[in-house]
């Protein structure tokens, strides 16, 4: 996949070489106030829910590929993705892909916190605007820096 989208800053923990300078994550593990590097700790054999190392520039043309362009997956495939379950406030869940709005727009993406990092990957249809927040401290709110970035595009 990452010939064909040109990934050239997205790898995958210990199954393939680490390319260029990479973040240490932190976060407070002892629950003291006090943020602790997870620097030692190391995702790679997970794949499903970390293991994925990349750029806001990569994600960005993911993003772009799966959900404008529609190449990566066929028409049945996507419409299989994005049948969501609805888990109330504003946010239900798909094939992989979240569908979360704010008062600013719809978005189907996705978010996770892991290991001292916090993502958010998020296309909003009717903007055709992609929204990638990466952070390397996971006790940030992460959609509230996500609202903050759309704000910010909404108002130009």
């Amino acid at each position: 996949m990452s010939i064909t989208l040109g990934l050239k800053h997205t790898f995958t923990e210990l199954r393939e070489p680490t390319i260029g300078e990479v973040a240490t994550g932190y976060g407070d593990r002892n629950k003291d106030g006090k943020l602790d590097s997870y620097a030692q700790v190391n995702d790679g054999n997970s794949l499903g829910d970390g293991g994925l190392v990349s750029t806001a520039e990569d994600l960005a043309k993911f993003a772009k590929a799966l959900f404008v362009k529609k190449t990566l997956l066929s028409s049945k495939m996507m419409k299989e993705m994005l049948k969501f379950k609805d888990n109330g406030a504003d946010y239900s869940y798909g094939l992989g892909v979240e569908r979360f709005s704010s008062p600013l727009a719809k978005a189907i993406g996705h978010s996770g916190i892991a290991y001292g990092f916090a993502t958010l990957l998020a296309y909003l249809p009717n903007e055709n605007t992609t929204i990638v927040v990466l952070l390397n401290n996971q006790n940030v709110d992460l959609k509230s820096v996500a609202r903050t970035g759309l704000e910010v595009v909404e108002n130009k």
